[in-house]
């Protein structure tokens, strides 16, 4: 669902009750056809024009949609916001009215929200009727659980999952086709608690809030359950804490060819770490949908023995998975699908820690590449270009760690600044200005970096 469509113009509508007091900016939304449905929280917003305090009453709990407010009590003067979020699994048409009771009126004024769902988002949520309506809104973005097995990363169905806040315990609803978890709770510090049969229980600090609201927990099977075979060739996904263990690196041995183009005896195996800028000027249809359409083309040639970590920038820098096997194509394709644009350009940050996974994860006689893809230069306090560029010639010539820009837009300096660093970095400036021609071009330059020269062999 496309984020302008929640943030309209204001075009008044006046409701016509006793006292003409609520002054809505519409009475009716229509959303028009919607092609990836993912249960966005819809927003209208209301103004007291009288003389008198008005009070938004409880709303009557339903099975098909939330209502979330700012507040409760609306001054004289004062601009009330109303969230109303619609759950459903159907496609097609829907034609959605709620009423909404205010201490001024008898009668309930009635908003409407229409629209024609086309595909839903298999991160969408079905119904949570645990949540009580009528909640604080604050804006806040929902939090999403989802629990996985630890060697598979398969989601775990019907696992029992809880967060505790503030010395309190809250229950966690299960959302769309059971697999995903949802719970009201504030920002700031959480533990997540969750525990299926069969598996060992796990508890995780979560640092939840509206730019770390997914959290994915992992669960390890239980001895009996899991054959030692399936242990050894399965890697988990995100490490919820830090392993200070020292791991040997991992050495490439070549084998027979069994990936028939991208073999393994004429590429070596890649570790490849993403840095993507996610602020809000890569919100443009030919920027991050661009970059999202190359990497899953990417990943649908990975194979098991190639891995891949994704880091995102914007306000705060944040790792989306770490060391991921190529063999993990479902989980990757949907953390891909999951990423948004908004907030600053923090991507200096996001360099450093990238540099620091590529150290973690190093892949002796492999290719491990640095990819970091952005529209525009970094920002920050402590910025400054000259360091950027003398640590991306540092890495590659000590530690063959290779660095490649993806740059998106036009602005000249820009541009300058990400060829120039990709040329520090041992790699190259590449462009994706069109899907039809250059959706294959991480493929390509991978391969590029991988294969193996005659003086390899």
């Amino acid at each position: 669902m496309k984020k302008y469509l929640l943030f309209l113009g204001l075009y008044i509508f006046c409701f016509a009750n006793a006292n003409a007091q609520m002054i809505a900016d519409k009475a009716m939304m229509d959303l028009g056809n919607i092609d990836n449905y993912t249960n966005d929280t819809i927003y209208y917003y209301f103004t007291n024009t009288g003389a008198k305090t008005v009070y938004f009453l409880p709303t009557q709990p339903a099975d098909d949609y939330q209502v979330l407010c700012s507040n409760k009590t609306i001054a004289p003067g004062d601009v009330f916001t109303v969230g109303i979020i619609y759950y459903t699994e159907k496609k097609g048409r829907f034609n959605l009215v709620v009423p909404l009771s205010f201490s001024n009126s008898y009668e309930p004024i009635k908003v409407q929200l229409i629209g024609h769902i086309k595909s839903i988002n298999p991160s969408a949520f079905t119904v949570c009727p645990s949540i009580e309506n009528s909640q604080p809104l604050n804006n806040r973005v929902p939090l999403n659980i989802v629990v996985r097995d630890k060697f598979t990363n398969e989601q775990i169905k019907n696992p029992k999952v809880n967060v505790g806040q503030n010395r309190r315990t809250i229950n966690c609803v299960p959302g769309f086709r059971n697999m995903a978890f949802q719970c009201n709770c504030a920002y700031g510090p959480i533990k997540v608690n969750a525990g299926k049969e069969g598996y060992k229980p796990e508890s995780i600090d979560f640092e939840y809030g509206k730019e770390n609201n997914t959290c994915l927990v992992y669960l390890e099977p239980l001895p009996i359950s899991r054959p030692d075979s399936i242990q050894q060739v399965y890697k988990p996904i995100v490490s919820q804490q830090k392993d200070t263990t020292e791991q040997p690196p991992i050495v490439y041995v070549p084998v027979a060819d069994d990936h028939k183009d991208f073999n393994s005896t004429t590429y070596k195996p890649n570790h490849l770490i993403f840095v993507i800028d996610v602020s809000g000027s890569m919100k443009d249809t030919t920027k991050l949908p661009y970059l999202k359409a190359s990497m899953k083309a990417l990943i649908e040639v990975l194979r098991p023995e190639d891995y891949i970590t994704l880091i995102t920038y914007s306000s705060k820098v944040r790792v989306v998975f770490e060391n991921v096997s190529g063999q993990s194509k479902v989980a990757l394709l949907y953390a891909i699908d999951t990423l948004t644009a908004r907030g600053a350009s923090l991507g200096a940050e996001g360099l450093n820690l990238a540099y620091t996974m590529a150290h973690n994860h190093f892949i002796e006689g492999g290719n491990n590449q640095i990819f970091l893809a952005t529209d525009g230069q970094f920002n920050g306090n402590h910025f400054k270009e000259e360091d950027v560029f003398k640590k991306a010639k540092h890495e590659a010539n000590k530690s063959q760690i290779r660095l490649t820009t993806i740059a998106f837009g036009k602005t000249k300096n820009a541009l300058l600044f990400l060829e120039t660093l990709a040329e520090k970095g041992k790699g190259k400036m590449l462009r994706i200005l069109n899907l039809t021609t250059d959706e294959a071009v991480l493929i390509e330059e991978v391969k590029a970096s991988s294969i193996v020269k005659v003086y390899d062999k």
